[in-house]
């Protein structure tokens, strides 16, 4: 073949190198001489070709004499050089199984990395693209500071806008300073900068936690944001819990462990600071038994509560109630008590609580009181008559009797004590004992005592206040056990001043008419007339004074008043009013508590009046009502009457 001119080493991908599909007697010609050709000469043996293995490369039929044989020849666009071996055939290059898989994988790596490429940039963006944390403490002493942060991450290829995180604290959170400025009704949102890709922010706050004690408190807070390039707004939560703890304080409570239905009964409460530091704004809330009728506390309670400003470290406040307690055998009475702590709203959240029981007992002893009079006059005196009776089956021994005189206005010097009985003025008590009273060191079944105070009030009350009583409350302890009796309580009325006066002379010293000071026959005099009303100790309503001008005087007018309306005269009746009003309480309010009235009257005395007094003013009455005592009051005047006529 190398000597055949006919034969050119080509490469077949080449299109030059195609066999015209249309020349099928040439094709037939060359394959003919191809196979009968062996060193260069015409053989009549054909000689074999090689099979076509490579799909890239036409198969074409060649005769005997070498010459191709007519057909359509299928080259693909691979090419491959073939080429002429010393025999005269043809061999292709073939590709080997480990060249063909790393072309496979390198494709498929191709392929993957383009999916994750694709996924990440053009997937919708989720909320998940954020890491949202809110870190607290575990624990906080209620009222105690805390710090809280606020921290978020973008994960996401995409910048975040339009960021917005809101708090969602509880109501006992007091925020005192944050990083970001806060803005919304509540101070509790914070609009934030753009967040780029895979960076990182965070908010810190610093407040006040307040809650119950040992309740966790839980921290909400969320976010906001608007992925760049999109529209939508996606949110992320989270919280933190804390748990309240109560401050170092403890509260110990003392009550009876048991007494008679009515009995007095003494609550005796002891608040202390086993801390460090001082505790503020404490408020103690009593919740008292059915049957509990208050008497008194110190400190003074309001509404069953009290407010401790400060509670040094290492103090102690007591708060001791007293009243009476009622109930039947066997009842369980309980007294219970919380301490609270109040934010700066005043809202409060317990932190300690305590509650003590008391068991009524089945009574043995009987305790009666009476009063003489329900209400007295300032001065006046009242007795309280005590009957003590032992109404079990067994005798009892050692009794003490007592009774607590309340009152601020009492006179000293006006005690009367039955029985040997002894006030003791720092208690104010009356006691009486068993080693100086028979009957109370040995009382047999159905055996009585009786004892009696007499008392009374000053006639002139100088401390400030009003409605003002005198109250007595008896007892008797037998043994540890204390029986009450009924209480009893008497109101002091108020006391009205009431003056009237009458002179030619005005204040100033200048006569009130023209004529003549003294009464002269057939002269006219005129007088001023003067009404002066104080009231004391308990304020009076519809105060009114009346009063006549009788046949011989003349009103002449020239009224004047301090308080209530002007005076009306009524020239048919001849009748004088003037209507006050209401008057306050010297006492409690001087302002308001006198009132004062002044008008003029004439006379002109004829001759059989001579040496005679001519009555200027008659049916001279005060009258009001005391709004305390809830009685009337009537104080009626003599009249008033002129100079002997000269």
């Amino acid at each position: 073949m190398p000597n055949d001119p006919e034969f050119t080493q080509r490469n077949i991908g080449d299109p030059s190198a195609r066999p015209n599909p249309d020349s099928r007697s040439a094709m037939n010609d060359l394959a003919s001489r191809i196979r009968g050709n062996t060193a260069g000469q015409p053989s009549a043996t054909p000689v074999p070709i090689a099979a076509n293995t490579n799909p890239g490369i036409a198969k074409t039929s060649f005769s005997a004499s070498g010459v191709p044989i007519a057909g359509r020849a299928a080259v693909q666009p691979l090419a491959m050089n073939t080429h002429a071996t010393k025999t005269g055939g043809v061999k292709p290059r073939r590709l080997t199984t480990k060249m063909i898989l790393m072309i496979v994988g390198i494709g498929v790596l191709i392929a993957i990395s383009l999916a994750v490429y694709l996924l990440l940039t053009n997937r919708k963006p989720k909320a998940e693209d954020l890491i949202f944390t809110v870190t607290a403490p575990r624990e906080v002493k209620a009222g105690g500071d805390v710090e809280i942060v606020v921290n978020y991450t973008n994960n996401s290829n995409r910048a975040l806008t339009k960021v917005l995180v809101e708090t969602e604290f509880s109501s006992g959170f007091e925020l005192t300073k944050s990083s970001v400025p806060s803005t919304g009704v509540k101070n509790n949102q914070f609009p934030m900068s753009d967040l780029s890709p895979k960076s990182q922010d965070r908010i810190v706050l610093n407040g006040r936690l307040f809650g119950d004690a040992d309740n966790a408190v839980p921290l909400r807070a969320k976010i906001t944001f608007v992925p760049e390039g999109y529209s939508f707004t996606l949110t992320a939560d989270a919280e933190s819990p804390v748990t309240i703890k109560a401050p170092s304080m403890t509260l110990d409570f003392t009550v009876p462990n048991s007494l008679h239905g009515g009995s007095t009964v003494t609550y005796d409460a002891q608040i202390s600071n086993g801390g460090d530091h001082p505790i503020t704004n404490i408020q103690a809330a009593f919740s008292f038994p059915d049957g509990f009728a208050f008497g008194s506390s110190d400190p003074a309670l309001k509404d069953s509560k009290l407010l401790i400003d400060t509670l040094d470290a290492g103090a102690t406040k007591h708060i001791i109630v007293k009243g009476t307690l009622a109930g039947n055998e066997g009842d369980q009475k309980t007294v219970k008590l919380a301490l609270s702590l109040l934010d700066t709203s005043g809202k409060a959240y317990t932190q300690v609580e305590n509650e003590k029981i008391t068991v009524i007992s089945a009574p043995t002893l009987s305790v009666t009181q009476s009063a003489s009079a329900e209400k007295i006059g300032p001065g006046d005196s009242v007795t309280f008559a005590i009957t003590v009776k032992n109404i079990g089956t067994a005798a009892l021994s050692n009794l003490v009797l007592s009774t607590t005189i309340d009152t601020n206005v009492l006179n000293p010097g006006s005690i009367n004590i039955s029985n040997n009985g002894v006030y003791q003025e720092k208690d104010k008590k009356v006691v009486w004992d068993n080693t100086v009273v028979e009957g109370l060191k040995l009382l047999e079944p159905n055996k009585e005592i009786q004892v009696s105070v007499s008392l009374a009030s000053t006639p002139d009350i100088s401390v400030s206040g009003k409605e003002f009583t005198i109250a007595s409350k008896p007892q008797v302890q037998s043994g540890d056990k204390v029986v009450a009796g009924n209480a009893n309580t008497v109101k002091i009325r108020t006391a009205v001043d009431f003056a009237v006066s009458r002179s030619p002379f005005d204040a100033n010293g200048a006569p009130v008419g023209s004529g003549p000071t003294s009464p002269q026959i057939g002269k006219t005099t005129t007088y001023r007339v003067t009404w002066k009303v104080r009231n004391r100790y308990n304020d009076v309503h519809a105060a009114r004074v009346a009063a006549v001008i009788p046949l011989g005087a003349t009103w002449v007018g020239n009224d004047s008043v301090t308080q209530g309306a002007h005076l009306a005269y009524d020239p048919v009746q001849k009748t004088v009013i003037w209507d006050i009003g209401n008057l306050f309480a010297a006492t409690a309010n001087p302002v308001g508590s006198e009132a004062t009235a002044t008008f003029d009257v004439s006379v002109t005395p004829s001759a059989d009046q001579k040496a005679k007094p001519i009555p200027l003013v008659t049916n001279i009455k005060f009258t009001g009502q005391d709004t305390f005592s809830i009685e009337d009051i009537a104080i009626i005047r003599d009249s008033l009457l002129a100079d002997e006529v000269e």
